[in-house]
């Protein structure tokens, strides 16, 4: 099953590129973050055109606070709602293959223009409880969670035991479901990201987003788009189809200069599959 996010920063004219990406990465389930003030059969209506392979549905949220807007070219029925909150969202996704269901939870973060790190590290705190009530309610732990965390890899909130827990190695996990601090038991997540830092990393690019900030700290690229694992579904995820996407079709997402066109979005969009 094909997953792609992306955050299209509001831009309506991204909607033919997003047409392109479904057909080109064959993808199932589409998420899309900042999504434009538009009803969302306009998207709908470009990317079910000719020739399209498959027909696209909106997955209706009973949240007004959803920042992340989902379409899939399943019968919706394999959808349902779970628990929503501000900024977070899950859905329990039916995988015919397992005959069970997995956790979806979509997530955008506040923007570091709004807060701090040690803020986006607080914040984490309440994303990691909300994981947890989700998991408790359920009654199981296939959990993914994807969106824009607005925090790199290795930032506090996405490391601490408290927050997301994210480590970068699935053996970490492996050897060690649970991590113990001060007397505490805390679950790991698995975070495939941060395979892409660095240009010797993997894929084309060190990042989902390109921000020079001219500070005397300066990271350039950041990775704020993301999807994290919970060692249950590890089994399923391949990691050879993580990819952050520079090219779609024949349209570059990247301009010559190696940063990102910002005609379609600020962001890059993000694809994992899971053997679900």
């Amino acid at each position: 099953m094909n997953f792609v996010f992306w955050n299209i920063h509001k831009n309506k004219n991204t909607f033919l590129t997003i047409k392109e990406l479904a057909i080109t990465e064959d993808v199932d389930i589409l998420m899309i973050a900042e999504y434009p003030e538009c009803p969302v059969e306009e998207l709908l209506k470009i990317i079910n055109k000719e020739p399209s392979l498959y027909k696209y549905q909106y997955v209706p949220s009973n949240s007004p606070t959803d920042k992340v807007i989902i379409f899939t070219r399943f019968d919706t029925s394999f959808i349902s709602n779970s628990n929503d909150k501000n900024r977070l969202s899950a859905k329990q996704l039916f995988s015919t293959l397992l005959n069970k269901n997995i956790t979806l939870i979509t997530c955008h973060l506040p923007s570091k223009i709004n807060m701090t790190d040690d803020e986006l590290s607080e914040y984490s705190t309440e994303v990691a409880e909300f994981i947890e009530e989700v998991e408790q309610q359920v009654g199981h732990q296939r959990t993914i969670i994807c969106g824009d965390f607005n925090m790199n890899p290795f930032d506090k909130g996405m490391i601490k035991t408290k927050g997301m827990h994210a480590v970068m190695d699935k053996s970490v996990i492996c050897n060690n479901r649970t991590a113990t601090v001060r007397g505490e038991k805390y679950k790991f997540l698995y975070n495939p990201m941060w395979g892409f830092l660095g240009d010797t990393g993997k894929g084309k690019v060190s990042g989902t987003m390109y921000y020079n900030s001219s500070q005397s700290i300066n990271f350039y690229w950041h990775i704020y788009d993301q999807v994290l694992i919970r060692p249950e579904l590890i089994g399923y995820f391949d990691d050879s189809l993580l990819e952050i996407i520079t090219c779609i079709n024949q349209t570059q997402l990247i301009t010559s200069n190696f940063v990102i066109d910002k005609q379609y979005s600020d962001h890059l969009p993000i694809k994992f599959n899971l053997k679900i």
